[in-house]
C-alpha cells in the first residue's frame, strides 16, 4: 500500500506532506491500472468482505476461515491476493 512501515535495520526517511501525497497518488495510479477498484474489510465476526465500491453496495464475496477477530488485511502489490491476520495467530492468503 501507500504506507510501508520502516524496518528496524533500515529506517525510512520521513517524507514531507507533499512527497507523501505524491507517493500515495503514484501508488493509486499503479493499482488503478490493474483493474477496478476493490476494497476488503476484516470483521469482528471472523470474516472478510470483498467490495467493489464503484458499483455495488453489496459485497462481492464473504471469506471465512479465521477462528477469532480479523485484525489486519492487506492486498498484495499487484492486488491479486489478499493477506489477512487474526487474533487466532493465523495468516491466510486469499485469491482476491
Amino acid at each position: 500500500g501507500a504506507f510501508e512501515p520502516a524496518e528496524v535495520g533500515r529506517p525510512q526517511r520521513i517524507l514531507s506532506p507533499e512527497e507523501a501525497q505524491n507517493k500515495a497518488l503514484d501508488r493509486y495510479k499503479q493499482v488503478q491500472q490493474i483493474g477496478p477498484e476493490r476494497l476488503v474489510s476484516g470483521s469482528d465476526d471472523f470474516t472478510l468482505f470483498l467490495w467493489n465500491p464503484e458499483s455495488d453496495k453489496k459485497h462481492i464475496a464473504r471469506m471465512t476461515g479465521h477462528q477469532q477477530l480479523v485484525n489486519d488485511v492487506k492486498f498484495s502489490p499487484d492486488s491479486r491476493l489478499i493477506a489477512s491476520a487474526s487474533f487466532d495467530k493465523s495468516i491466510k492468503i486469499w485469491d482476491g
